[in-house]
């Protein structure tokens, strides 16, 4: 689904879409190093996620392709962080993240509506430091 990018108005600011009459303003402002001091170029960090049929469930698959998709986010473009989410409600889900080794870090309030069913989603994070690639045969689970 899209949504419109909506126009705002408040008592000083008039927040919209940008337009082409804005790019010398946008250049201006992603050339200031003040401005850019927390935006690092080197951030170095990425969002996982998967989702596979429920056939496929409980025969190691999502560990198999996560722990390959880490192998190339640490190894290939140098990340040193990558950080993903799993429903509460998803056990399974979070077993998988762990024995990946990532570190439940916090839990997402409330952060997921569907069909009327409100559930919380927890946070987890894995540093490349903390990565170690899963030996042959021991992704199944």
């Amino acid at each position: 689904m899209s949504l419109p990018t909506p126009t705002l108005h408040t008592v000083r600011l008039l927040l919209r879409p940008f337009t082409q009459a804005d790019t010398d303003a946008i250049f201006a402002l992603h050339s200031s190093p003040r401005v850019l001091r927390y935006w690092d170029p080197g951030y170095r960090s990425a969002r996982m996620g998967y989702c596979l049929d429920d056939a496929a469930w409980g025969q190691g698959f999502a560990t198999e392709a996560a722990g390959a998709v880490l192998q190339w986010a640490f190894y290939t473009l140098d990340l040193n962080r990558v950080q993903a989410e799993a429903d509460t409600r998803n056990t399974a889900s979070g077993r998988v993240l762990e024995k990946l080794r990532f570190v439940r870090e916090g839990t997402l309030r409330e952060d997921c509506i569907v069909d009327g069913e409100v559930s919380d989603s927890w946070v987890y994070g894995l540093l490349r430091r903390e990565w170690k690639p899963l030996q042959p045969g021991s992704a199944a689970g």
